[in-house]
């Protein structure tokens, strides 16, 4: 099953204004933790953002994390990230992969999905600029999936295997194949920047 998340909805909001947590005027201490009302990871209050959004439902606050508050506020003053599809059956990669890509400023993960069917649902819902698709071993499920992609959608794969990198070439020419090191996450980095 695949995880929405909240970044998504962002796409379909007017960000107002970030502002710091006014943590005397709230009376919770600074050392309180809460979950962040767009990723969901919990973090000290005392480091969070007040975002206010408008929806067609009229105007409110979210407090967010620093993370997503750089988020907010690049959307705040009009430059875009581009949005990311990671489709990944890894999950303590893919956060990572995650975290990497939101810290840098370069692209808003909105969603995350394992390699298969449901992947092509979520491109054709969520419409990402960039798929980023992690192939650990040469699986037909994720080769499969590289040629079923719509054409309009830039395809990126990470895989730590030459032969599976090559097979990734072979099935959909054109396709960025990267290694899973440290150039390649940097490369990643450069071409998402790029593509704003």
């Amino acid at each position: 099953m695949a995880t929405r998340l909240d970044a998504d909805r962002w796409g379909e909001l007017d960000i107002l204004e970030v502002a710091p947590v006014d943590l005397p005027a709230s009376g919770v201490p600074s050392s309180a933790l809460w979950g962040c009302g767009r990723c969901g990871d919990d973090h000290r209050l005392a480091d969070g953002s007040v975002v206010k959004v408008r929806s067609h439902l009229g105007v409110a606050d979210q407090i967010v994390c620093a993370r997503c508050a750089a988020v907010a506020r690049r959307r705040c003053v009009g430059v875009r990230s581009s949005r990311v599809l990671l489709v990944d059956d890894d999950n303590e990669h893919r956060d990572v992969l995650r975290r990497t890509l939101e810290d840098a400023g370069v692209a808003e993960v909105v969603g995350y999905v394992r390699p298969g069917r449901q992947a092509l649902v979520e491109t054709e819902r969520l419409r990402p600029d960039t798929v980023v698709l992690d192939l650990a071993e040469p699986r037909v499920v994720g080769l499969e999936l590289l040629s079923e992609l719509p054409d309009k959608v830039r395809v990126i794969v990470i895989s730590g295997r030459p032969r599976t990198r090559q097979r990734c070439r072979q099935r959909r020419p054109g396709t960025t194949v990267l290694a899973d090191d440290r150039a390649g996450r940097k490369r990643l980095l450069t071409l998402l920047d790029e593509a704003r």
